[in-house]
């Protein structure tokens, strides 16, 4: 458990990064022993350095102290495939892949809309995730929680989008499908519900366009913090 001084201050603790960024870099610093250290690395395809004090903090009212390692913005393979990488010298315990479809299938995200092309995009997802997660497996023992997608906050095709034979919707449940049943061939491997935490959160509440637009952020505040918190709950 946290000792007193740390507990009064998560007790007082307010949703704001200006809260959250002196504790988390105390508790990195060492300043509670009473936490129980835990090495966590996650690889993103957006920037995910704001994502940090608020999973450091929330892990401690968990009783950890998390060191987090954030790989190089969206160098998901580079890392995770190379035993020398710094992914691998961080030595992580727990190991979070957190990709957006948007980026890593902007075709798939954004423009199928029939279930032959659907067909041909997921295959190509499953691949990629098959062959990440099978070399990530084969270099480290690390619990590995995979992110999966959230709806859009609005439809690609707008209010046509229920008339399509495959909806953005569509997509996104069955690669969401996909991806919970490629993490149970695998030991140790895990989906972190990212759907679930932006349905908590609110869709509109989820997406920050100005961040993604400035700095690669694609979170809102409100959503860095749920996000912090739901992790801190598989660690």
């Amino acid at each position: 458990m946290a000792d007193q001084d740390l507990q009064d201050k998560l007790n007082g603790l307010r949703p704001t990064p200006a809260d959250y960024l002196p504790i988390a870099r105390s508790i990195q610093q060492g300043a509670y022993p009473g936490l129980r250290p835990l090495k966590l690395a996650m690889l993103a395809s957006f920037t995910a350095q704001p994502l940090q004090p608020y999973i450091v903090v929330e892990a401690a009212k968990h009783g950890l102290a998390c060191d987090v390692y954030l790989g190089p913005f969206n160098q998901i393979e580079t890392q995770a495939l190379d035993p020398n990488s710094d992914l691998y010298q961080s030595q992580p315990e727990v190991l979070v892949l957190a990709l957006r479809l948007e980026e890593i299938s902007p075709a798939l995200y954004y423009q199928v809309t029939d279930k032959d092309e659907l067909q041909t995009h997921l295959d190509t997802i499953r691949g990629r995730y098959t062959d990440l997660i099978a070399g990530i497996r084969s270099l480290t023992d690390a619990t590995v929680l995979v992110w999966n997608f959230p709806d859009p906050v609005y439809p690609a095709s707008g209010i046509g989008e229920r008339s399509l034979k495959c909806t953005q919707l569509d997509v996104i449940h069955d690669i969401n499908r996909v991806l919970a049943g490629l993490c149970s061939t695998f030991p140790d491997v895990h989906v972190f519900d990212v759907h679930r935490v932006a349905g908590e959160v609110g869709l509109a509440r989820w997406s920050d366009a100005k961040l993604l637009h400035t700095g690669r952020i694609p979170h809102g505040a409100e959503a860095q913090l749920q996000i912090g918190r739901a992790l801190s709950r598989y660690l």
